[in-house]
């Protein structure tokens, strides 16, 4: 049975596209059931289009804090069945109460050290 996958992406969406070709070339027994995007201008948003993965955005902009984001993304994840999430150069930071519903669940495949954290 595949897993369903969850990507989470703030850029252009390089990693995404190396995790569908993978998926593609069946190196990995998953689908992308969602994309989960920091802003609606992203890169990645018109990859997930052009194969058909629906998405949702979620701006910390738009909410009064990270916890109320990450309160809208679990429901979200719920939606859609979600197994695993995969941060693909995912600039937000999760809080504990997304980290708590995903335990072992979540990878980070486009780490970065922001100077600030």
């Amino acid at each position: 049975m595949k897993k369903r996958l969850c990507v989470f992406a703030s850029g252009s969406g390089t990693n995404m596209q190396a995790v569908m070709d993978q998926i593609d070339q069946g190196n990995i027994n998953g689908e992308i059931a969602l994309l989960i995007a920091s802003a609606p201008d992203i890169g990645a948003i018109a990859r997930a289009q052009s194969k058909g993965i629906p998405f949702r955005v979620f701006s910390r902009k738009d909410f009064a804090s990270s916890e109320e984001r990450d309160k809208a993304i679990i429901k979200t994840l719920k939606e859609f069945n979600i197994d695993y999430i995969i941060l693909a150069g995912y600039l937000g930071i999760l809080t504990k109460e997304l980290i708590s519903h995903y335990p072992n669940k979540i990878i980070n495949i486009h780490p970065s050290l922001l100077p600030k954290f």
